[in-house]
C-alpha cells in the first residue's frame, strides 16, 4: 500500500513532514512487499549522459529491536523501454553498493528514522528510454514495515572541482540535539583563526544555529537564514558568544522580527567552503561571506536595486557609536560578557549604505541601513575584538577589499588541502576525506589579537576587564581531541601544533591552571585533565619549539593540588592522589580514575624529557623520582578492574565496588558510556590490560562480546542522565552491538585486537566502520555521532590512510590497510610520506605484506621519527585474513617506563605512632586536616612487614619550603638508613611532592620516620613501596 501522509517523525529533521514535500510518498509493506511506481515525469526521457538517479529515503525504525532494521530495505529502480533494468545492469549507489532492495538492506548503511539520500550513476543506461520508476520496499513475516520517500529525480552528475571545493562545510550539519550526525554549522573561518562566519537558520539561538533540516519551514519545507553573524562557537553543547548578525532584506523598511525577516533559500543553491559561504535568497539577493583573523566581511548584492541591511546581535550590547563615511556607516558596538563568556568589541563598516536607524533600544542594538540609491551591491565588514573599540577597527581592516579577503582565505585553505594528495576510489571518500582536513584545521582558535606593537593581547577569558599580552589558543575539548586531532595536525603541520599547544599552555600563566575544556575559558565539562596527554604527546615526538618546562608545571599541578574551581583540574583529587583511584563520592569517578591513568602517563614522559636534557644533579634526580612516581600511578586503573567481573568499576572511598552494578547502564561513574564501553580503557598500557583480562586469549574473546550484545538505548539503562541521551541512541544505531563507534570513548578500541595478536580483526572492524559510518556526506551527515573540534574527522583521515596512533605519547602508529589507492603527506616544512598500494584493492580488509623504502616490515607498529624523514609505504592488500604481523604487538608504556606495580603506600593509620600529638591525621589518606608542625615532631610508622621503600611524599598545605628527616628502621625500631630534606620547596597550596626514599644497604626496612625540623603545616605523608620488578628502561 501506498499513500500520502503529514510525513515520519525524524531524529534529524522536522518533524511530521517531508524531506521538502509536505507531504511525502509513505510505502507500507505490512501486508507484504510493495513495489509502486513514482516519479511518473521521468516516464518517455531519454537518458543523458553524466546523469544519476536520486532519491531520499527515511525508513521508519521497527517498534521491537529485531525490527528496527527492517525497514533499510528499500530502493528506487528504472525499467526502460527496451526491457533492460538499471539494478541488472550493475548499476550501484554513490557507495559502490547495489540497488536491488536486498543490496540496499544488506550493506546497512541506511539509517532509521533519518532521511537519507542516494545516487545512481545512469551511465550504463546512457540513450535508453525511461518506461517506468518503481519504489520497493521488502518486509519481513509479521512485520510492520514503513518507509519514507521524497525527491525522486534525475538530475546532473556534479562537475569535478579541485580539493578546496569538494568541501562541503555542511557536512554533519543535518544533526539535531537529540540525534547527531557531527553536530556542526558551515563555519566559514581560517586555519585555527579568531572568528567563524555563519548562516543561522535560527537567529535566536546561540547552540545551533543552523539546522536547515530542523529549521525547515511549515508552509513551504524550505530553509530560511535569518542572519549572517560572526560567531566563536567551539561545540554546540558548549554555546556561542560574540555573535553579532547582519541580515539583507529587499526591502527598504524591514522587519526586525527574526521570523519575519528570514528569506528561504534552496538546499542545493548554498556554496558552502572553508573560506566562503554564498546562497542566493528569496527577494532577488545572494549573500556572500569571507572570514578574516578577527573579522568577517559579507557581500550582499540586490537584484531588484533598492533594500537594506539589518543589524542584530545575542545577549545584551550598548552602541558606543555610529558615523557616516564617504561612501556608507561605521558603527562601534560593545557585546556584554554572560555567563562564563568573555566581551567583545565590534566594529562594523558599511559601504554603499546612505541612512540608518539603528538604535540603542534597552539592553539591544536593533534596526538597519538602506542601500544607496542606484546601489546594487553593499559590503561590510565586522572586526572584533576583546582588548579595545580601537583593535576592533584594526581588527577590522576596513580598507581591504571583500575580494581580497576572499582570495586570501582561498589561499590559505588551498595550503592545507596541498597537505594531502589523495587518489580516493570516488568522490564521496574525496569530499569526506578532504572535508575531515577542513574540520581538522579549523579548531583549535587563536584568541590573542595582534596589536600594533608587535606583539599580542586579548582580553582575559577568565578575569572579565584584564587585558594580557602573548598567545593564548581556545576552543578545544581535551578528552576528545588526544585521540586524533592533535596527532593529525603534529603530523601535517608540526609547527601549529606546538604553537598552539603553548597557547594553551599560556592559559597557566594567566589563570593559573590549563582547561579540559575551553571555550574560551575553562568549562567544568569531561573527566580528565587531558591537555597533558597532548602536550605529551608532541614532546614524545620530539617537536622543537615546546614550551616543555611551562607545560610540565602546569600538568604536575593538574596531578598534584586539588582545585578549588571545577573547571579545573582533577575531581576528587584530594583522595584519589593517596587512595589510587577516584572514589565514587565523585561523580563519574570511574572514568575520572582511568583518565588519570591516561594523564599521568604523560607527565612520566614529560618528566623523563625533561630529565635527558637536565644538567643539574638535584634537579635530575627530581625529575627521575617524578618520572617514576607519575609512571606508576598511570598503572592506577588496575585498581578499579574488578578480575571477577572483568570490568572497571566505581570504588568507593573505602574500596568497596560499587552497588549495585550493571554493566550495561549508562553514566554514574562513567562518562558518555558504561562499563562494556570503558572495559578497554588503558590503551597507553596495552599489555597491562590484557594481563588484567586474563591473556590474550580471553582478552579478545571479551572484545568480541562487546560486539556481540547489541545496544538498546533503553530508558532502563539512563543511569544519572535521566533520560535517553543521544550517544545512546547514536550507539545503537551504527548495528555494532556495544562498541559505539558513534563517541570518542570507542575510537581506540577496534584496534584493541592487536594487543591480542588479531590483527586481521582490527583491520576487518576498521574497514567496517570506514565503509558504513561515514556515509551521507553530500547530505549534510557524514558522522555517525559528534564532530568534535575536528576528532571524528581526523579518526576518519588516519584510518583511511593507513595508520593509527593508538598508543598515546609514544610516537608511534599501528598500521591498517589504506583505504585510498595513493595518498601523499606533505607536511608543512616537513618530508613527504607516500602510502600506497602495490597490490589488491583499497576495498580490501586485510594486510599481506608491509615495505617501507622497498624494507619488509613486520610489526604492526611505525614510529612517528620514521614518517618524519620522510619514506615510502607500501601495502599488499587482501580480500582474506593473513595473519600478517600476528607476532607483533603494539608498544606499551610500561615497556617504556619499565614499572608493572601501581603506586602503594605502606603508610596506614592504624600503624601511625602518636610520636607527636595529632601527627596520625598525617597518613588517612584525605589530607583533610592541616597539622601544624614544630621542630621535632615526630610520626613513627611500622609496616605490615618488611618492604622496600623507593619514594616518600609530603603534601603541604600552602606555598613554601618545609625541613624534616626521613628515618627508615629495622623491626627494633633503629634507623637502618636516614635522609635529610632541607627546604623542600612547595609552590601551590595543598601540593603533593614525591621525592626519593633513603637508600637501604641491607635487608628491607620495617618502618618510618618523619621527623619535622622546623616550622609548617603538614596536610599528607606517604612511605612509597618500591616495584620489585622495575628495570631501567631509560
Amino acid at each position: 500500500m501506498t499513500e500520502t501522509d503529514p510525513g515520519p517523525t525524524s531524529l534529524t529533521g522536522r518533524a511530521r513532514a517531508g524531506y521538502s514535500a509536505r507531504r511525502p510518498l509513505l510505502l507500507d509493506a505490512e501486508a507484504g512487499a510493495v513495489t509502486v511506481i513514482v516519479a511518473t515525469e521521468l516516464v518517455g526521457q531519454q537518458v543523458q549522459p553524466d546523469t544519476e538517479l536520486v532519491w531520499i529515503v527515511l525508513p521508519v525504525a521497527g517498534d521491537a529491536p529485531h525490527d528496527r532494521w527492517q525497514a533499510t530495505a528499500v530502493s528506487v529502480d528504472v525499467e526502460f523501454t527496451d526491457g533492460a533494468q538499471l539494478s541488472r545492469m550493475g548499476a550501484v549507489d554513490q557507495y559502490g553498493d547495489g540497488i536491488t532492495v536486498h543490496a540496499q538492506g544488506a550493506a546497512r548503511k541506511l539509517w532509521p528514522d533519518q532521511w537519507n539520500l542516494r545516487r545512481v550513476s545512469l551511465e550504463p543506461a546512457v540513450g535508453r528510454v525511461i518506461r517506468r520508476v518503481t519504489a520497493s520496499l521488502g518486509t519481513v513475516p509479521g512485520a510492520s514495515v514503513r518507509a519514507y520517500l521524497d525527491e525522486v529525480g534525475i538530475l546532473p552528475v556534479p562537475a569535478p572541482v579541485d580539493d578546496l571545493d569538494t568541501v562541503d562545510t555542511r557536512r554533519g550539519s543535518h544533526s539535531t540535539p537529540t540525534f547527531s550526525r557531527g553536530n556542526t554549522a558551515p563555519l566559514v573561518g581560517l586555519p585555527h583563526g579568531g572568528v567563524f562566519a555563519v548562516p543561522m537558520t535560527d537567529a535566536s539561538v546561540s547552540d545551533w544555529p543552523y539546522s536547515w533540516a530542523a529549521h525547515n519551514r511549515a508552509h513551504d519545507g524550505r530553509p530560511a537564514v535569518q542572519a549572517f553573524a560572526t560567531s566563536h562557537i567551539a561545540s554546540p553543547w558548549m554555546g556561542d558568544h560574540g555573535v553579532f548578525q547582519l541580515m539583507p532584506s529587499p526591502l527598504r523598511e524591514p522587519a526586525l522580527d527574526r521570523t519575519q525577516r528570514a528569506l528561504g533559500f534552496e538546499h542545493r543553491d548554498e556554496k558552502a567552503r572553508p573560506h566562503l559561504y554564498e546562497v542566493a535568497l528569496d527577494g532577488g539577493i545572494t549573500a556572500e561571506i569571507v572570514p578574516d583573523q578577527f573579522a568577517i566581511a559579507a557581500r550582499f548584492s540586490f537584484d531588484g536595486g533598492e533594500g537594506s541591511i539589518i543589524v542584530d546581535h545575542l545577549g545584551d550590547a550598548t552602541l558606543l557609536s555610529q558615523s557616516s563615511t564617504a561612501d556608507g556607516r561605521e558603527l562601534d558596538v560593545h557585546l556584554h560578557a554572560f555567563a562564563a563568556k568573555p566581551a567583545y568589541f565590534v566594529h562594523c563598516a558599511f559601504s554603499h549604505v546612505h541612512s540608518s536607524d539603528v538604535r540603542q533600544h534597552g539592553d539591544t542594538v536593533r534596526g538597519h541601513l538602506r542601500l544607496a540609491d542606484g546601489a546594487q551591491v553593499a559590503e561590510a565588514v565586522v572586526g572584533l575584538s576583546t582588548v579595545s573599540p580601537a583593535q576592533a577597527r584594526e581588527n577590522a581592516r576596513p580598507s581591504v577589499r571583500f575580494a581580497d579577503r576572499k582570495h586570501a582565505a582561498r589561499e590559505e585553505w588551498s595550503r592545507i588541502m596541498g597537505l594531502l594528495d589523495i587518489d580516493a576510489r570516488s568522490e564521496q571518500q574525496r569530499a569526506s576525506l578532504y572535508g575531515g582536513l577542513y574540520r581538522a584545521f579549523l579548531y583549535p582558535n587563536w584568541y590573542s589579537e595582534p596589536v600594533p606593537d608587535g606583539g599580542f593581547a586579548f582580553g582575559s577569558p577568565s578575569q572579565r576587564g584584564r587585558i594580557e599580552h602573548g598567545a593564548l589558543a581556545v576552543n578545544n575539548g581535551f578528552w576528545d581531541t588526544y585521540r586524533t586531532a592533535w596527532p593529525l595536525v603534529a603530523l601535517l603541520h608540526p609547527g601549529a601544533s606546538v604553537a598552539l599547544a603553548n597557547g594553551f599552555v599560556n592559559h597557566a600563566r594567566v589563570s593559573g591552571w590549563t582547561p579540559r575544556w575551553s571555550a574560551p575559558a575553562a568549562e567544568d565539562c569531561m573527566t580528565g585533565t587531558t591537555f597533558d596527554l597532548v602536550f605529551a604527546d608532541l614532546a614524545a615526538k620530539d617537536l622543537p619549539g615546546l614550551d616543555l618546562a611551562g607545560g610540565y608545571a602546569a600538568a604536575v599541578k593538574g596531578a598534584t593540588v586539588p582545585a578549588t574551581d571545577p573547571a579545573v583540574g582533577r575531581k576528587g583529587l584530594r583522595e584519589s592522589r593517596y587512595l589510587g583511584w577516584t572514589p565514587t563520592s565523585t561523580h563519574e569517578g570511574l572514568s575520572w580514575s582511568l583518565d588519570n591513568a591516561l594523564n599521568d602517563w604523560s607527565i612520566a614522559v614529560l618528566a623523563d624529557r625533561l630529565h635527558g636534557a637536565e644538567h643539574s644533579a638535584p634537579r635530575r634526580e627530581e625529575l627521575a623520582v617524578e618520572r617514576e612516581y607519575f609512571a606508576r600511578r598511570s598503572l592506577g586503573y588496575q585498581r578499579v578492574f574488578d578480575r571477577e567481573r572483568g570490568f572497571f568499576i566505581g570504588r568507593d572511598i573505602d574500596g568497596g565496588w560499587r552497588t549495585p552494578f550493571d554493566a550495561l547502564e549508562w553514566g554514574i561513574d562513567y562518562t558518555e558510556t558504561h562499563a562494556w564501553g570503558t572495559a578497554f580503557t588503558a590503551p597507553h598500557d596495552g599489555a597491562g590490560l590484557v594481563d588484567l583480562h586474563g591473556g590474550e586469549g580471553a582478552f579478545g574473546a571479551r572484545l568480541d562480546e562487546l560486539r556481540e550484545i547489541p545496544e538498546r538505548a533503553s530508558e532502563t539503562n539512563v543511569g544519572h542522565y535521566g533520560r535517553v541521551i543521544h550517544e545512546m541512541l547514536e550507539a545503537r544505531d551504527t548495528r555494532m552491538g556495544l562498541l559505539a563507534m558513534s563517541n570518542q570513548p570507542a575510537h581506540h578500541i577496534p584496534f584493541m585486537y592487536m594487543f591480542a595478536g588479531r590483527h586481521d580483526d582490527a583491520h576487518r572492524l576498521v574497514k567496517e566502520c570506514l565503509d558504513r559510518l561515514f556515509v551521507g556526506s553530500d547530505f549534510g551527515q557524514g558522522y555517525p555521532g559528534d564532530e568534535d573540534n575536528g576528532e571524528m574527522s581526523a579518526w576518519y583521515l588516519f584510518a583511511s590512510l593507513g595508520l593509527y596512533p593508538l598508543v598515546p605519547a609514544t610516537g608511534t602508529y599501528v598500521l591498517v590497510p589504506p583505504s585510498v589507492r595513493r595518498a601523499v603527506l606533505r607536511p608543512f616544512g616537513g618530508n613527504e610520506v607516500e602510502i600506497r598500494i602495490v597490490r589488491g584493492d583499497p576495498d580490501d580488509s586485510f594486510i599481506s605484506s608491509v615495505r617501507v623504502d622497498g624494507r619488509e616490515w613486520h610489526d604492526i607498529s611505525i614510529g612517528h621519527d620514521v614518517l618524519q624523514r620522510g619514506c615510502r609505504i607500501d601495502f599488499e592488500l587482501s580480500s582474506t585474513p593473513t595473519g600478517w604481523a600476528r607476532h607483533s604487538r603494539p608498544i606499551s608504556s610500561r615497556t617504556l617506563h619499565g614499572f608493572s606495580q601501581p603506586v602503594q603506600d605502606l603508610a596506614h593509620p592504624a600503624r601511625a605512632d602518636r610520636t607527636s600529638a595529632g601527627l596520625e591525621a598525617l597518613v588517612d589518606d584525605r589530607a583533610a586536616i592541616p597539622v601544624a608542625v614544630a621542630p621535632g615532631d615526630a610520626l613513627t610508622i611500622r609496616f605490615a612487614e618488611a618492604a622496600p621503600v623507593s619514594m616518600v611524599t609530603v603534601t603541604a598545605d600552602g606555598p613554601g619550603a618545609i625541613d624534616f628527616d626521613v628515618d627508615l628502621l629495622d623491626e627494633h625500631g633503629l634507623v637502618v638508613a636516614s635522609r635529610p630534606y632541607r627546604h623542600v620547596a612547595f609552590t601551590w597550596a595543598e601540593q603533593l611532592r614525591p621525592l626519593s626514599a633513603p637508600r637501604v644497604d641491607g635487608p628491607p626496612p620495617c618502618g618510618a620516620r618523619f621527623v619535622f625540623r622546623g616550622t609548617g603545616t603538614v596536610r599528607q605523608v606517604e612511605v612509597i613501596l618500591a616495584d620489585s620488578g622495575a628495570t631501567d628502561r631509560r
